[in-house]
């Protein structure tokens, strides 16, 4: 696995082969949800931590020039934007889903200019997939009902987030010198595993494998219930898909065609 930022053991020559700043909770925005997770960093406290790490690559490399020479080869994944979208549904709703999601858009936007002007060339920003199909936001499984249906307001508003996000990858990739950015999208990948498992080796394409209540709707912790058979569900918990699950998004992302990673897949950017 790629180190962790805040692993202690993430220093020296081990940055110099990646490091994750992924934080369990992690929202574009830092307003738009109620801090119920503690010590949670957002993108621009993950950026920040970038920065940090690229003063030490510069140090450790020679620098500006080699660290960008490095930097400008190095695969840079951007994965966020649903914990944005699952708090804004759950909130009173201040601003209209399409305020929200301009905020959204022009935030991420931001936050890519940053990164670009730090150094990183090959980008691949993640769309949101089927919100609307998680366990968590079924709308059988909040009623009890077992999961019959996906939530479709939740997979109208990543939809067109979504194709938005689109729009404004190809719009930097036109007006920044040198970027090779991808726009990652797994949605019907997600969609068509959790209505039709079978089809891609699993049996249980609804519902969580680990979690608390019956429905196990809620995070896996400790107390929580888990299947017995881990590698045959979709879902890991009521929001994650399982480790199963995500080989085969891997497996979409490293090799898929346009409709998956436009305009090139993980390997064909590697190779640039």
């Amino acid at each position: 696995l790629v180190p962790a930022y805040h692993d202690p053991n993430t220093k020296g020559s081990v940055i110099l082969k990646g490091v994750s700043y992924a934080s369990g909770g992690a929202r574009i925005l830092n307003d738009s949800s109620v801090n119920f997770l503690q010590n949670v960093k957002c993108l621009i406290q993950q950026i920040q931590n970038f920065v940090n790490t690229r003063s030490e690559i510069v140090l450790l490399v020679g620098g500006e020039d080699p660290a960008f020479d490095l930097l400008s080869r190095s695969i840079f994944l951007f994965a966020l934007g649903s914990n944005n979208y699952l708090n804004y549904m759950n909130s009173t709703r201040s601003k209209s889903p399409q305020e929200f999601q301009d905020e959204v858009i022009s935030a991420y936007k931001g936050y890519l200019n940053r990164a670009y002007q730090l150094g990183a060339r090959k980008i691949v920003v993640f769309a949101l997939g089927p919100l609307g199909c998680i366990p968590f936001k079924r709308e059988g499984n909040i009623l009890g009902a077992n999961g019959k249906a996906c939530h479709e307001e939740a997979n109208t508003l990543a939809v067109n987030f979504d194709r938005a996000l689109k729009d404004m990858v190809s719009g930097m990739n036109r007006d920044l010198n040198g970027a090779k950015m991808v726009f990652g999208t797994t949605y019907d990948l997600f969609y068509d595993a959790t209505n039709n498992p079978s089809k891609y080796g699993f049996v249980n394409g609804r519902d969580a494998c680990c979690g608390v209540s019956p429905l196990r709707l809620f995070a896996c912790l400790p107390l929580g219930s888990v299947c017995s058979t881990r590698n045959q569900y979709f879902y890991w918990d009521a929001y994650h898909p399982t480790e199963s699950a995500n080989r085969l998004i891997a497996s979409s992302i490293l090799s898929g065609n346009k409709t998956i990673m436009f305009p090139f897949n993980l390997k064909q950017l590697i190779d640039l």
